[in-house]
């Protein structure tokens, strides 16, 4: 786990230049968006695409009601809660997310 100070900055980072606008109902807030597309070997030569879109906000930003399935809009696209998980000690909330039709 990350000290005390790193996770302070990761959820200041959360309202700074980098951040995007995060929409749940008429609720409005910011938080860190990434999106990663890579090729991974499959384990038989061959090779799969993984693309991960992940939401990081400070713990309470978002209401509990935000769960698997619940719908999202981050910087104006549409999105689909796959999972959430507690980041380090819990102070950030890491949302993976799927875009919502065509994406």
């Amino acid at each position: 786990m990350p000290p005390a100070i790193v996770v302070r900055h990761l959820a200041a980072m959360c309202d700074g230049p980098l951040s995007v606008p995060v929409v749940y109902g008429t609720l409005r807030t910011r938080g860190l968006f990434n999106h990663q597309a890579e090729l991974i070997d499959d384990g038989t030569g061959g090779e799969v695409k993984r693309d991960e879109r992940v939401l990081m906000v400070p713990r309470g930003r978002l209401p509990a009601a935000v769960r698997q399935n619940s719908r999202l809009t981050v910087d104006d696209i549409a999105y689909q809660v796959r999972t959430l998980l507690p980041q380090e000690d819990g102070e950030l909330v890491r949302y993976v997310l799927a875009p919502v039709g065509s994406g």
